[in-house]
């Protein structure tokens, strides 16, 4: 009988900051089944600076199981407006095209989506602002002598 399932991963994580590398995932990916669906959000992956992380989409030939989902509510400041993709094998994309909500956006939406591609400057200085404000905290927060787990997201 196969196994089936759906594993879900937020990386970089939400609300911790936290990230799963590279190295941890394919050790992790080599352990699950294909009949097992892997969900990766990477929804801050904009905001990471550590080397050791980097996005999954390139495996998804490697494992096609895998489902790397992106929104455009984080670094291109479309959050009241919920949009978001999917990137996975042509069989997953089908799979969920059933699923889906024909109904979920509207034009302006859509257009403030194009725009915001159009405008790559515009995410590289949101990425920028949010990394300086992140360095500025932990500066302050070590000056203070306070402890925290270091965010790789946009906290």
């Amino acid at each position: 009988m196969a196994r089936r399932g759906l594993v879900y991963i937020c990386n970089p994580n939400n609300p911790t900051g936290t990230i799963v590398s590279l190295d941890e995932f394919e050790k992790f990916m080599s352990h699950i089944p294909l009949t097992a669906t892997v969900l990766i959000d990477e929804a801050y992956f904009h905001f990471v600076e550590d080397s050791s992380y980097g996005t999954v989409i390139p495996w998804i030939g490697r494992f096609p199981n895998l489902i790397v989902a992106r929104t455009f509510s984080k670094v291109y400041g479309m959050a009241g407006m919920r949009l978001g993709y999917a990137i996975s094998s042509e069989q997953n994309i089908r799979t969920m095209r059933s699923c889906k909500l024909w109904s979920s956006t509207n034009v302006a939406v859509l257009d403030a989506a194009i725009a915001s591609l159009g405008d790559q400057a515009h995410v590289l200085d949101q990425r920028n602002k949010n990394i300086q404000t992140r360095r500025w905290l932990y500066s302050e927060l070590d000056r203070d002598h306070r402890q925290y787990i270091p965010s790789h997201a946009n906290s």
